[in-house]
């Protein structure tokens, strides 16, 4: 077995674990919380060194490999005595970097489609930068109970997947 599979089972097994332990929670059975913490915090640690021991990294597992860890523990900060508004605070930012990193990733697009010398306007770089900043605006949209977040955060979604089935199709070519 190689790293990257160890690391992908671990991960998998982290999954279960959450799932698990929230099955426990729902119940009322005890060490719910306990297993679910546990799991979030392998989560966290599994996530990031799953995407980073992968030989070939796409622009979706870098972004992974960054946000999937801050999400597993923006989690366990639920299982803290820590406050709700410093949470929100800790999701806007995340947010926020979310979309800062996207787009530079695009600005990263550009630049090498210019030094390439293909065509200006390329429609799935633009598409996913499209889509991830309305799933953001959307998300921070909700978490602040402004009208219209689903909205955003179905056309963010809709463009992504557009996206992603576009260049898709058009690898074969």
């Amino acid at each position: 077995m190689t790293v990257t599979k160890i690391y992908k089972t671990l991960f998998q097994l982290s999954i279960a674990a959450i799932i698990v332990g929230a099955l426990f929670r729902i119940q009322h059975w005890t060490f719910g919380m306990e297993i679910s913490f546990v799991g979030f915090i392998f989560f966290s640690v599994f996530s990031f060194l799953y995407f980073y021991s992968k030989s070939e990294k796409s622009v979706w597992d870098k972004a992974l490999m960054l946000f999937l860890p801050a999400f597993g523990i923006l989690s366990i900060l639920r299982f803290t005595p820590v406050s709700m508004q410093l949470q929100a605070h800790l999701k806007t930012i995340l947010i926020f970097l979310g979309l800062g990193y996207f787009l530079w990733q695009s600005y990263q697009w550009l630049r090498q489609d210019r030094e390439e010398g293909k065509v200006k306007f390329n429609f799935q770089p633009t598409a996913y930068v499209v889509g991830i900043f309305l799933l953001g605006i959307g998300f921070l949209i909700k978490m602040y109970h402004f009208p219209y977040a689903r909205v955003t955060i179905a056309t963010g979604i809709l463009v992504t997947l557009v996206a992603a089935f576009s260049e898709s199709f058009t690898k074969g070519e």
